[in-house]
């Protein structure tokens, strides 16, 4: 039989006592709540043996992670992390130890986490609970039982389970080009952290590929000039250089070993337009291409066992796969998952060592997500975790991908969500932050729904410079901020327009971050196309980023503000809305947290005067303990509650001046 686990349903009240008790003090949640209140599973990760799964979860803004013994959902332990701490990833190390890399949520981005850089670990029974490695090892972030060690100055990720060691796992350092720090590959003991060094990378931000047998050869990253670099060592020599490509010149790097020695699998987009998976072998040079689309990137490799990929993901408007091996078992697995959810992307994403169990995750944009633990031999769905099981009565609105020829030839691809009824409807626009190489995703998109269910079109737009089309669709945002990336956005809102989905004199823009940027650039340069603009966590003063914030602060990140932005100050302020206040007839909302490093606090302080000078003040929402976007529910919550008043203010039927 099949279970469907819901974190208010009585099995968990029976699991675990802390979890018991209603989610919201009194009452149902209202619509904002329910679309903005994180979900309530991030992570489910199987054992290598398949006795237990690990189950991260959240309550009241805190995160929890539960274990439970397979098959029954027997409860083992749960362990609660800090109030600001999350999982970004769990690597078993046995059956009956843990390993844990700590994160917090990326506030403007539900599906993206900011790892901390520390590892965690743990027993499955909850006992033995430390903080192995990291910068702030030993002060308690895991749990108040956690054992004090002395601090690390580096970061840190796992990059080798090392399943032949019991004791070990291999890891890597990440001084992120820091003076006198390079990265190093290191041996790190589960159970006391002793470290013993393996591999000392001869370029600043290297990257290491372990071989099968545990040992690092092959190390990637990037010099002083931005050029990416890879090295290679035989017989445990020196490293020499066996390739580099220049600085914008696309991308080379390591993936995983192969089973053919002497070869690696490298994600390479220097040698073609898109990014594709190749064979490489970095002393012969010989390159065997395994994967590539003609127009999009690939997204995503699925691995079983390890290092054999069985899946390649692309998104081409909507997600597809590709199969190296057609005979892989889990090659009709796969076949039938997505017979059984034509509507939604099925995609297994662990399984254990013998691949008797598998994880699958299926989304799409009316799905919010759902975690399926199956038996692959039967197959059968064991288990299902329904990650938003208060949106499971709701109707969600249907996304639609849309393409446009711009004003100067280029095509972009972007996504239209619908509200129910005719159009032409009041339009939001939603700007993606990043901007290079982040891009809108066919979905379940939390905001979109969100704005759908208030009746309102939203259109996302992957303008240049957003990721997934290969190398020169990145690039061609390169120094266009506020100009031609603006272009695709105004272009793509008039063809809406156009085709009859949205109301010309009901359109708002909206973004976070760079979007929050882009929203105040609309207002300026299109001044009569939009009724209101709200920045959120924006940058509006372009030669202020090369002064303050932690860009600035290395550098890489000069480096990159040089080559995305340019060096022309009065070019930068020519694309500055700082600049152009005067120039603006929309209503604006301005939403900031003081302690932004991201995007410092100064820069909606000087829209805000700016806007005042120019007589026209703006709707004003600041919060003094958030930073570069809201992480607590309760300011998220009041915060969307505040932008839709400010929505339906400005784009209701009636006049159509601002408000």
């Amino acid at each position: 039989m099949t279970k469907t686990i819901r974190p208010s349903t009585p099995i968990l009240c029976a699991l675990f006592t802390l979890l018991c008790g209603p989610l919201q003090a009194a009452g149902q949640p209202d619509d904002v709540e329910k679309f903005i209140r994180y979900p309530a599973y991030d992570i489910v990760s199987l054992s290598p043996g398949g006795t237990h799964v690990a189950v991260s979860h959240r309550r009241d803004g805190s995160e929890f992670l539960s274990i439970f013994r397979l098959p029954d959902l027997e409860p083992v332990s749960t362990s609660q992390f800090s109030k600001d701490l999350g999982i970004d990833r769990i690597v078993w190390a046995t059956e009956q130890r843990l390993l844990i890399q700590p994160a917090r949520r990326h506030p403007t981005r539900d599906d993206y986490k900011i790892p901390t850089g520390e590892i965690a670990a743990m027993d499955v029974d909850g006992s033995h609970r430390d903080m192995l490695y990291g910068f702030r090892a030993g002060v308690g972030q895991m749990g108040v039982k956690a054992r004090r060690r002395e601090s690390d100055a580096s970061w840190a990720r796992i990059i080798d389970r090392l399943p032949d060691d019991p004791d070990h796992v291999l890891i890597q350092t990440m001084g992120y080009g820091r003076e006198g720090i390079r990265n190093e590959a290191l041996l790190l003991d589960v159970r006391d952290g002793v470290t013993r060094r393996l591999a000392h990378s001869p370029i600043r931000n290297g990257d290491f590929v372990a071989d099968l047998d545990g040992s690092v050869n092959v190390v990637a990253g990037s010099n002083e000039a931005g050029d990416l670099e890879v090295y290679e060592r035989s017989h445990g020599g020196d490293f020499e250089l066996r390739q580099r490509t220049s600085l914008n010149g696309g991308v080379f790097y390591p993936v995983l070993p192969t089973t053919q020695s002497g070869y690696y699998l490298f994600a390479d987009s220097a040698s073609r337009p898109t990014l594709g998976l190749i064979r490489w072998n970095p002393i012969t040079d010989d390159r065997q291409e395994i994967f590539r689309h003609p127009l999009v990137d690939y997204d995503r490799l699925y691995v079983a066992p390890y290092p054999t990929v069985w899946a390649i993901r692309y998104i081409d408007h909507f997600p597809y796969y590709d199969y190296p091996n057609p005979e892989h078992p889990f090659v009709a697995l796969h076949a039938s998952l997505k017979a059984s959810f034509p509507d939604d992307d099925v995609s297994i994403i662990d399984q254990t060592d013998d691949l008797t169990l598998a994880l699958a995750y299926v989304t799409g944009p009316t799905n919010p997500g759902t975690f399926l633990l199956l038996d692959t031999r039967r197959p059968a769905i064991l288990q299902r975790f329904v990650t938003r099981p208060w949106l499971e009565n709701i109707p969600l609105a249907e996304v639609a991908p849309i393409e446009v020829t711009v004003r100067d030839g280029l095509t972009i691809r972007s996504y239209v969500t619908l509200p129910p009824g005719t159009g032409p409807h009041p339009l939001i626009v939603l700007v993606h932050g990043g901007p290079h190489g982040i891009y809108d995703r066919w979905g379940f998109d939390p905001e979109a729904q969100l704005f759908a269910r208030h009746g309102y079109a939203v259109l996302q737009v992957n303008f240049r410079g957003s990721g997934g089309r290969g190398q020169a669709f990145l690039a061609a945002g390169y120094g266009k901020w506020g100009i031609e990336m603006q272009d695709d956005i105004t272009d793509t809102v008039h063809y809406v327009v156009a085709e009859g989905l949205a109301d010309p004199k009901r359109i708002c823009i909206y973004g976070a971050s760079y979007g929050g940027y882009s929203a105040l650039v609309g207002a300026y340069r299109d001044p009569d196309l939009y009724r209101c603009a709200v920045g959120y966590a924006g940058i509006y003063d372009l030669p202020l980023m090369f002064e303050r914030g932690d860009i600035p602060e290395a550098e890489a990140g000069v480096n990159f503000l040089e080559s995305v932005l340019g060096t022309d100050e009065a070019d930068l302020k020519a694309r500055s809305p700082v600049y152009h206040a005067d120039r603006i007839k929309a209503s604006v909302m301005l939403v900031h947290g003081k302690l932004d490093e991201r995007a410092p606090f100064v820069h909606a302080q000087r829209m805000r005067q700016a806007l005042r000078d120019a007589g026209k003040e703006p709707r004003w929402l600041v919060e003094n303990k958030e930073g570069h976007g809201f992480l607590s529910e309760a300011n998220r919550v009041g915060f969307y509650r505040a932008l839709l008043d400010f929505f339906d203010a400005n784009l209701s039927e009636g006049p159509s001046t601002p408000r």
